[in-house]
């Protein structure tokens, strides 16, 4: 069986030229999966940033809050002095404040 390339011989400039543009092309289709890749990892990455680490320094900043909170309340029926009670009262307002609005 034979091809109907039979009579179709190229010479070899023709067989170097059409190495030299597969190679281009293999190299640019490298090249763009590179770029395409980058573009994922750098979205991945912040992604991660936004999810992970932002999140991790809210649940700290609730936890302080929290502590603060837990340490007012229970202070503050220990408290006789009316001056004392009122800043308790209003830095108690404060981080209540905070709180809900961190929730």
């Amino acid at each position: 069986m034979r091809h109907s390339f039979q009579g179709l011989r190229f010479g070899i400039a023709a067989k170097l030229y059409l190495q030299v543009a597969l190679s281009v092309g293999l190299v640019t289709a490298l090249a763009g999966g590179a770029i395409f890749l980058s573009r994922q990892a750098e979205w991945v990455a912040h992604a991660l940033y936004e999810d992970g680490f932002l999140q991790l320094q809210d649940a700290l900043s609730l936890d302080k809050l929290l502590e603060q909170h837990r340490r007012l309340v229970g202070s503050a029926p220990a408290e006789l002095e009316r001056e004392r009670l009122r800043e308790i009262e209003q830095t108690l307002v404060v981080v209540e404040a905070k709180l809900a609005a961190a929730l």
